[in-house]
């Protein structure tokens, strides 16, 4: 249901139960594997014991669906021209996500590196700077990636606690399917 976004009343239907109850069913296993996400104390410690490496840090805009009134006006991204909310994840050096931290509403997403102006170009320093940012960022952007391959991101609602637990989900989830 995760992976194809399935409605819940399509898979009661075929299966001759009732849409709540799936709709229950799929809230509960959420929380069940939300709560298997690895905590970032935990995630930390286990980067030292096994010698540490490089571990990159990053934050992504997870789209949502725009709530009406002027208090959800707060999650809009000037950047992304679209309502969203941020993500920030923890990668090792080959794009594995470690850790996501919670969903918060937020306006903007990134680190961003130098823009150009119409009046003032780029100097040689801010290109080369911008070029070492990208092949840093590039590990960590494959790995949000691999999480924003499911579906389910695409409906998400504005509600921070539920799109938490949704990406800790998608992240137990896609870790083992990555390992696999």
């Amino acid at each position: 249901m995760l992976r194809c976004d399935q409605r819940p009343g399509d898979l009661a239907g075929g299966n001759g139960i009732h849409r709540t109850t799936v709709t229950r069913w799929v809230r509960e296993v959420v929380g069940l594997l939300a709560a298997r996400a690895p905590r970032l104390g935990r995630t930390l410690k286990r980067i030292t014991r096994t010698g540490g490496g490089v571990v990159l840090l990053d934050g992504s805009l997870i789209r949502a669906r725009r709530r009406t009134g002027t208090v959800n006006r707060k999650n809009y991204s000037g950047k992304h021209k679209h309502h969203g909310l941020l993500v920030i994840a923890l990668t090792d050096g080959k794009g594995r996500l470690l850790w996501v931290s919670a969903a918060r509403r937020v306006r903007t997403s990134e680190i961003t590196g130098y823009k150009a102006a119409r009046n003032r170009p780029l100097t040689r320093g801010q290109k080369l700077s911008n070029r070492a940012l990208a092949a840093v960022r590039a590990p960590v952007e494959h790995g949000f990636a691999h999480l924003k391959n499911w579906r389910v991101l695409g409906k998400v609602r504005t509600d921070p606690k539920w799109a938490t637990a949704l990406v800790r989900t998608l992240l137990v989830l896609t870790n083992r399917e990555v390992s696999r």
